[in-house]
């Protein structure tokens, strides 16, 4: 059995887990990432498409279990670091804020009633806007082009997820 494949496998079986993910997280109510539901979803799947491609391919466990488990393991990781970031980013959160609103702006005294400001805000927008990933006019800030199309990805994750605003 080839390397690819293997790795192939681990690919789907971290597909297939994005979609389990997908479906449980629409049929229930969550305010959480539940990261314990999210390892147990993903060692379901891990281990039945371990039995299937046992069965299928006749291959001894040692053979396949020291190559899928870390790939498959470190791409979930990976995917959890994605989900987490998205789930509690201050920055996502701020930029989240600023599209949902119907004129694209919001002012300081709107984000100090939502936030702790001097603690988390404040020294989140200064570097937003170093960064470039907001602008400041008249005391506003505005989102850039691209940090727009990424709150709305971000916002789209958040719907399919159906989780609150967080971070």
């Amino acid at each position: 059995m080839s390397t690819s494949i293997l790795v192939l496998f681990s690919v789907l079986v971290n597909v297939v887990f994005f979609i389990l993910h997908f479906c449980v997280w629409r049929f229930k109510k969550n305010n959480s990432p539940k990261l314990g539901l999210l390892l147990l979803i993903f060692l379901i799947t891990y281990v039945i498409f371990c039995f299937s491609f046992f069965v299928f391919f006749n291959m001894s466990i040692d053979k396949h279990f020291w190559l899928t488990a870390p790939t498959s393991f470190c791409i979930f990781i990976l995917y959890l670091h994605f989900y987490i970031g998205m789930l509690k980013s201050v920055s996502l959160r701020i930029m989240s804020e600023i599209i949902a609103r119907n004129e694209m702006n919001i002012d300081i005294s709107e984000l100090k009633k939502i936030y702790s400001f001097e603690k988390m805000v404040e020294p989140r927008l200064n570097l937003l806007v170093t960064n470039k990933w907001l602008r400041v006019k008249n005391n506003k800030y505005y989102c850039t082009k691209l940090s727009k199309n990424i709150a709305f990805i971000n916002l789209l994750f958040h719907k399919i997820f159906r989780l609150n605003i967080t971070g």
